[in-house]
């Protein structure tokens, strides 16, 4: 297990003199070049601290041996008086960061692929993370959700195995990290993908810079989020929950993510036999049960990348699109009610034409994403 953290230069004294640091170190620390190395460790653990200071203030923490629980204690002690917060290994990229799977031996132990989805998941989250604070570039709020509903998916492939407290905790940072990204996430979409669709007229530049201000307010506010000792503290426990995770070992993870996917496929077929008679509520439960069922595909097809199981995920993503819009429309609606309630009659004429204009899509909507159902009924299941 390696981490890196990102420390105010000013605050490295305090580092330096922080009481379990100072407790917990092994011998005299190694300086050159701008780099400092110390051991830390305990009855049962050791770990590499590295402080480079050649760029910034780096630290780096790498553990030899024992589990992470001591680790994991002064990190979150660190976040909490110290603001650290963690890094990817390499800089901060200057761009949204897209990633893949790893690829899965189709032997592996279930608790040996989630710690790699895992830290898969965590290091395309951080990537978006600096870049974000880099940037503000929006898109890699989208990509942070990516990397959290991967992150989901895969601990509910494995929930056999993940029924400890840390577990169900880790669980509860991932749902409510989605939830923080989310509203800023919707504004960006409503800004720039439902608004634009509508032709300008009265009302309409006053609505733009409304919208606008509230997306600009809800960066602001995912920023100040991923930037306070709290969502540091559960990324920190992610990390560490990672390299400790489901050690119960188990049938070979082919075997595990094959179950999985034919559950979630046949209860996808039961939901979606009567989509054409779904309000909106339960049409949104079907976009969770395919979510839930690409994830899970994509899982398994990592250990088999034939044409078949692509083509399967790209059924599933183009249904999960179709849905997708459908659910924005009914976010921007409920947004751009929102707005009309607290504006002036042009903006909230402007807002009512948007919502007016989505809602005739509406049928066609639902029209395209039956069509790509039947689409992918077709398609004979690519582990049969």
């Amino acid at each position: 297990m390696e981490l890196f953290l990102a420390l105010d230069p000013a605050l490295l004294p305090r580092l330096r003199a922080h009481p379990i640091v100072k407790s917990c170190k092994i011998g005299r620390a190694r300086t050159s070049m701008g780099r400092t190395v110390s051991l830390l460790g305990g009855a049962a653990w050791r770990a590499e601290m590295t402080i480079d200071q050649s760029s910034g203030c780096r630290i780096g923490l790498r553990l030899i041996e024992g589990k992470p629980a001591p680790l994991l204690a002064l990190l979150q002690d660190l976040a909490d008086r110290l603001q650290v917060r963690p890094i990817p290994e390499i800089g901060p990229a200057t761009e949204p960061v897209k990633t893949k799977l790893p690829p899965l031996p189709a032997d592996l132990e279930p608790g040996e692929a989630l710690r790699q989805i895992g830290r898969s998941g965590l290091a395309h989250f951080l990537a978006n993370q600096e870049c974000l604070i880099a940037t503000g570039d929006p898109e890699s709020i989208h990509q942070m959700r990516v990397a959290l509903r991967r992150l989901r998916s895969a601990m509910g492939l494995f929930k056999s195995v993940l029924d400890d407290p840390l577990s169900q905790a880790v669980r509860a940072d991932l749902r409510w990290m989605q939830k923080a990204l989310g509203a800023a996430r919707d504004h960006d979409v409503l800004l720039g993908e439902t608004l634009p669709a509508v032709e300008s007229g009265v009302g309409f530049d006053g609505l733009r810079r409304k919208i606008d201000e509230m997306r600009k307010a809800g960066r602001a506010a995912v920023l100040k989020e991923i930037q306070a000792p709290h969502f540091a503290k559960a990324l920190l426990r992610l990390a560490c929950w990672i390299e400790d995770a489901g050690e119960h070992g188990g049938e070979p993870i082919r075997a595990v993510t094959l179950a999985v996917v034919q559950k979630r496929y046949r209860k996808l077929r039961r939901r979606m036999a009567d989509f054409r008679e779904l309000d909106e509520e339960r049409r949104h439960e079907c976009r969770i049960e395919i979510k839930k069922l690409r994830y899970a595909a994509e899982f398994h097809a990592a250990m088999a990348t034939d044409r078949k199981s692509q083509k399967f995920i790209s059924a599933l993503a183009a249904l999960q699109e179709d849905l997708g819009r459908l659910n924005d429309i009914a976010t921007a609606q409920i947004l751009l009610r929102q707005i009309a309630e607290h504006s002036s009659p042009e903006i909230a004429w402007a807002a009512g034409r948007v919502v007016g204009w989505h809602q005739k899509s509406i049928a066609d909507l639902l029209a395209q994403a039956w069509h790509h159902w039947l689409e992918f009924e077709e398609l004979t299941p690519f582990w049969a």
